[in-house]
């Protein structure tokens, strides 16, 4: 999603009314209103459906805080960047915790890295390297060409 768009459904001069706030719970809205208060049933009435009144003094945080909202209701767009990959040889364990035998193939394993286990084009585990050892010590990465043990979480 790149965009969102802003719709006023109501834009009048007076005071912040019940109908008011119905519309905003009806659309999943928000009331804004500028250099005035809502009174305490229109107040009691928006928390009972849940929707938000603003209210402001300064045109400049109106504004501010309807951007804001705005990129908000942005999703965030997730990158992965691999830092390298490697061949499971064999597997240790057994039960829930189990450990991938691994020979580096190319880039390193980093601890605490996201990484993502497949068999095929199956993706059979998905999660962070809670562990990595190579031979007996506890390492925070492994280059390539090197074999390790990598646990996860």
């Amino acid at each position: 999603q790149e965009s969102v768009v802003l719709r006023y459904l109501l834009c009048a001069a007076g005071d912040i009314t019940t109908s008011d706030v119905d519309l905003a719970a009806a659309s999943s809205g928000m009331v804004v209103g500028f250099n005035l208060n809502p009174d305490e049933a229109v107040q009691s009435h928006a928390k009972r459906l849940g929707v938000t009144i603003n209210t402001y003094k300064v045109i400049y945080n109106l504004i501010d805080d309807v951007k804001a909202a705005m990129e908000g209701k942005l999703r965030t767009i997730e990158e992965r960047q691999p830092l390298g990959s490697a061949t499971v040889k064999a597997v240790f364990g057994s039960g829930k915790k189990k450990v991938a035998g691994c020979v580096v193939d190319e880039g390193k394993l980093q601890k605490g890295a996201q990484m993502e286990v497949s068999r095929g084009k199956e993706v059979v585990y998905s999660g962070k390297v809670a562990s990595l050892r190579r031979i007996k010590d506890n390492v925070e990465e492994v280059q390539v060409g090197l074999e390790c043990g990598v646990g996860g979480e």
